[in-house]
């Protein structure tokens, strides 16, 4: 963003300055030259080496978080198409036949994990078509899905992203429902 920023103010900087309407204070300043006056335009819009490396040091803080979370994370962008994910979701991806890559398609994953969800009797295209709608209608919203023929179950969380992408955060359960339905078992037999 800062990146973006200096360039738009440079533009138009630029663009005053040929207009002859602006000089670097703003008003209209034909003392400098105009490559004078463009440079110290750059530097007063280019980000200090210090606010460059802290932006640096927040994105590399926030990508190292991600990796290491326990819980599986993909970022799709507007496309529907995965951007990034992080090791968890490699891992766990790969146990279930599904190769991530940067350019998967949504589609494409849930055709090969189709065989592995409970269906309900749907054909292959309403099933996916169905986990799209979800994904769309629930943005924030957590959901709970289940791989019977893993024996998994699984908390997905899609959030909308800003540029249109989506950012998918799954979270395994598994644990938490087998000791759920121990427990609906126990109760039922002691009734």
């Amino acid at each position: 963003e800062q990146d973006e920023a200096f360039w738009d103010a440079a533009e138009a900087t630029v663009e005053e300055m040929k207009a002859g309407a602006v000089g670097v204070s703003g008003t209209q300043d034909r003392a400098q030259p105009p490559q004078q006056r463009a440079a110290t335009a750059y530097a007063r819009a280019r980000p200090s080496t210090a606010d460059f490396r802290s932006s640096l040091l927040k994105e590399q803080r926030i990508f190292l978080a991600i990796e290491n979370m326990t819980d599986q994370v993909l970022v799709w962008d507007e496309n529907d198409e995965l951007f990034t994910f992080n090791e968890s979701a490699l891992r766990r991806f790969s146990t279930l036949g599904v190769n991530l890559r940067p350019g998967l398609s949504y589609i494409a994953m849930q055709e090969a994990l189709f065989e592995k969800f409970e269906t309900a009797g749907l054909s292959k295209e309403q099933f996916i078509q169905m986990q799209i709608e979800k994904r769309k209608d629930t943005s924030g919203e957590t959901r709970l899905m289940h791989l019977p023929s893993e024996k998994l179950y699984t908390e997905a969380t899609d959030t909308a992203l800003p540029d249109g992408g989506l950012i998918t955060i799954l979270r395994d359960v598994t644990k938490e429902k087998e000791q759920e339905l121990e427990l609906r078992e126990s109760l039922d037999r002691s009734r």
